[in-house]
């Protein structure tokens, strides 16, 4: 059994993983905004979840009313923010490697005495 001064070590000294860009590209195309959470950007990933959700429902609202040159609009759209989710994604995983990789190698500024 953990104590509690184990528990808040181990949140004091949570380690993260590097992310893969590959994976990040995978969740971007099936989740809506799938790609952006597995880089823990949740804001952006809620930002195009909503945008695509509601790209599709439109889709498939002027779809269902015949109105068939809106609805290719709709789906354009929605390519297009499919296509930038998953670049941002691809390119969200390499910064967030980035940055762990830098939080790694910090720059120690010290004061060493030999005698």
């Amino acid at each position: 059994m953990l104590s509690s001064s184990t528990i808040s070590i181990l949140i004091l000294f949570s380690i993260t993983y590097p992310r893969s860009p590959q994976k990040a590209v995978l969740y971007s195309l099936i989740f809506p905004g799938g790609g952006q959470f597995y880089t823990r950007r949740y804001i952006q990933g809620a930002i195009i979840a909503g945008g695509e959700i509601g790209l599709g429902a439109l889709a498939y609202l002027n779809h269902k009313n015949r109105d068939y040159e809106k609805r290719d609009q709709n789906l354009f759209y929605l390519a297009f923010l499919l296509g930038y989710a998953m670049a941002d994604a691809y390119v969200g995983a390499l910064s967030y490697n980035f940055k762990i990789q830098m939080d790694r190698e910090k720059l120690e500024l010290g004061v060493r005495w030999r005698w």
